[in-house]
């Protein structure tokens, strides 16, 4: 999942990035969830209903760099 936005609050010149990865293995229900992300806004990854990963903004600061904040999360469902 890769994904760009802006935001209607904010000047044009703060993109809001996201780069992730999710590996699922059916057959074990489990999974890897890898990329990065600004630290703007808050976003919530589900996998079948389940919350994997539950992240919460920490400031809007983290929009004038590339990605500040790396997730390595293993899960399972």
């Amino acid at each position: 999942m890769i994904g760009n936005a802006s935001s209607a609050a904010l000047p044009s010149l703060l993109d809001i990035d996201y780069n992730f990865d999710i590996a699922l293995d059916f057959c074990s229900r489990q999974g890897h969830l890898t990329g990065k992300n600004d630290s703007y806004p808050s976003y919530v990854v589900r996998v079948k209903g389940k919350t994997i990963y539950d992240f919460q903004q920490k400031s809007i600061v983290g929009l004038l760099g590339d990605g500040d904040v790396t997730v390595d999360k293993k899960f399972s469902w």
